[in-house]
């Protein structure tokens, strides 16, 4: 069974990669993880630093659930 999950990225990801749209509705198979939403959103690993879903920090690893929204942003960095 399928489920349907959105990726929301952020503008200036979307900057980096042509083509990459700022959101994607996906209909991923039960038990899919981020990191299996940011593959088929075309997001290699490594361009993205923050991931949340459902208002918390997420990673690659987490479980997702129908009708999750995963929002995701560049690295950050200061100094």
């Amino acid at each position: 069974m399928n489920m349907k999950v959105t990726v929301e990225i952020s503008r200036v990801l979307a900057a980096i990669r042509p083509g990459l749209a700022e959101r994607v509705e996906l209909d991923l198979p039960e038990g899919a993880t981020v990191g299996d939403a940011l593959a088929a959103a075309g997001l290699v690993q490594g361009l993205w630093g923050i991931v949340v879903v459902g208002g918390k920090v997420a990673d690659v690893s987490t479980k997702l659930s129908p009708g999750d929204k995963v929002a995701v942003f560049p690295p950050v960095s200061g100094g």
